[in-house]
């Protein structure tokens, strides 16, 4: 058995190689616990994208009605999603394409599917007809909650505490965030 870690061209020291067989083998592990729900890990990553996009939009309207709330008498009513929240909450293709590292062209045959299966809503915009507005269904909402489980079973599968698990998370993010 040779000795490989002074060897810079070694396949074992060659980072992006392990990268490339540690992301197949996460996605391998995505694609058996999304099975179920019918789901492709690509799938979900848009989703969940989205899922992420509408309570940013919900929690920033809940801040501005509560200041606006403090300001007024209260009304005792507590509004329910309404359908202009579910409108401010789309994502244009571009801009989803964007968040999810991928090319609106590879994206949009994924987003057809999705809209295939019910799970949100593809529209063109009135005021420009080149953006794409990309909504959630009340059924793709509810995917959220069947799919809410799948990255802590993911995190049980590489067998790796909580902290361990955050770490290698963040050391991550941080190389993806230093090449963009």
């Amino acid at each position: 058995m040779s000795n490989t870690d002074d060897d810079q061209l070694a396949l074992d020291n060659q980072l992006g190689f392990t990268l490339t067989v540690v992301a197949r083998k996460i996605a391998n592990q995505y694609s058996e616990a999304l099975a179920p729900v019918g789901l492709t890990p690509p799938q979900f990553f848009a989703l969940a994208k989205l899922w992420e996009h509408e309570l940013e939009v919900e929690a920033a309207e809940a801040a501005a009605a509560e200041k606006d709330a403090d300001s007024k008498p209260a009304k005792g009513k507590k509004s329910k999603k309404t359908e202009a929240t579910k409108k401010r909450a789309s994502l244009s293709l571009s801009n989803l394409s964007k968040e999810l590292s991928q090319e609106a062209g590879t994206l949009s045959p994924l987003i057809k599917r999705l809209e295939q299966q019910g799970l949100l809503t593809r529209t063109r915009l009135p005021e420009d007809e080149r953006t794409l507005s990309i909504t959630l269904t009340d059924r793709g909402r509810a995917m959220r909650k069947e799919t809410e489980g799948i990255p802590v079973e993911i995190a049980e599968k590489l067998n790796m505490t909580a902290r361990e698990f955050e770490t290698l998370r963040k050391q991550i993010t941080n190389l993806n965030s230093r090449l963009a």
